[in-house]
C-alpha cells in the first residue's frame, strides 16, 4: 500500500497579520511542513507563523520575488511542495481533496484551481512541483515555475489535481510596487516571455498608467514566444479586462492578438 506523500508548504511573507492565521489555520490541516520566510515584516506576522512551524526564516527583501521564493523551496524537507501566500484560503472540502491527493500523488508537476474572484474567475495554475525535479523560480516579478535546465517530462509528469484554492486579498495589489519592480527587467527577459509581458501589461492598465502599459503590449507583439504558446495567456489577460469593464484596453489587447495571428497557420 503506497504511503501519503510528504507535503511541504513554502510561504513568502511581509506584514501579513490581517490574513496568515487564517491562511495557516487551513494549511495545518494538511501540510506536513510549513515553511514561512519572512521578508521584514514590523506586524505581528512572525509570531502568528511561529504559532503554526518552527520553519520561519528571514530573507533580506531585494525586489525579487523569484529570489524569495526559491529561498522558500531550499528550506523544504518534503517529497512534495506546495507554494501559497498568506491571503490565499483553502476550505475544509478542498483541504479534505489535497489529504486524498497526498495518497496517491504522484508526477512532477501538479496544477491545481486558483479562484481569484478580483480577475473574475477560476485559473489553473501550477501548485505542486515534486521537490528533485529541478523546478526553480524564475522572474523577480510575476515569478513563474519553470523547470531547471535538462529535465525531461514522460506523459504523467504533468498531472491536474482537483482542489481550488481561493484568493482572498484585502484591497487592491500594490501595483505601483510592481511597476518600480517591473522597470528593473532587461529587455532580453521581456523579449523571451510573452507571459511576462502580458502581465506588466495588465499591472500598468490596472494601475491607470496607460503610457507603460503601450510600451508592454509592444513588447508582447514582438516577443520570441511561439504564438501557439501564447493563447492561453491571451486569453487569460482577455478575461480580466472583460471582468473589469476596461473596455478600451480590451479593445488594444485584442487588436494585438490579431495582428500577431496573421500569418498563422493550425
Amino acid at each position: 500500500m503506497k504511503e501519503d506523500v510528504m507535503l511541504s508548504v513554502c510561504m513568502i511573507v511581509k506584514n501579513e497579520e490581517a490574513v496568515l492565521n487564517s491562511c495557516l489555520h487551513d494549511v495545518s490541516s494538511f501540510a506536513d511542513e510549513i515553511i514561512v520566510v519572512d521578508t521584514g515584516s514590523i506586524d505581528k506576522t512572525r509570531e502568528i507563523a511561529l504559532r503554526y512551524t518552527k520553519n520561519l526564516y528571514n530573507f533580506s527583501w531585494c525586489d525579487d520575488f523569484s529570489a524569495a521564493r526559491n529561498f522558500s523551496f531550499s528550506k523544504a524537507t518534503g517529497d512534495y511542495i506546495m507554494w501559497l501566500d498568506a491571503d490565499d484560503r483553502i476550505d475544509e472540502e478542498n483541504c479534505r481533496k489535497i489529504n486524498e491527493w497526498k495518497a496517491h500523488g504522484s508526477g512532477k508537476l501538479i496544477l491545481a484551481g486558483y479562484d481569484r474572484p478580483e480577475n473574475g474567475g477560476v485559473y489553473i495554475y501550477p501548485r505542486i512541483v515534486k521537490r528533485d525535479a529541478g523546478f526553480l523560480w524564475k522572474s523577480i516579478i510575476h515569478e513563474h515555475l519553470v523547470p531547471s535546465e535538462g529535465t525531461e517530462f514522460l506523459e504523467n509528469d504533468v498531472q491536474e489535481a482537483d482542489f481550488v484554492i481561493r484568493h482572498s486579498k484585502l484591497g487592491e495589489p500594490d501595483y505601483r510596487r510592481n511597476i518600480a519592480i517591473m522597470e528593473k527587467l532587461s529587455e532580453e527577459e521581456l523579449h523571451e516571455s510573452f507571459w511576462l509581458c502580458a502581465q506588466c501589461y495588465l499591472d500598468c492598465i490596472l494601475a491607470g498608467e496607460h503610457k507603460k502599459a503601450s510600451r508592454y503590449l509592444t513588447l508582447a507583439e514582438y516577443s520570441s514566444t511561439p504564438f501557439e504558446d501564447r493563447l492561453k495567456d491571451y486569453a487569460l489577460i482577455n478575461q480580466v479586462l472583460k471582468y473589469r469593464k476596461l473596455y478600451d484596453a480590451l479593445i488594444q489587447w485584442n487588436a494585438m492578438y490579431l495582428t500577431c495571428k496573421k500569418g498563422v497557420e493550425f
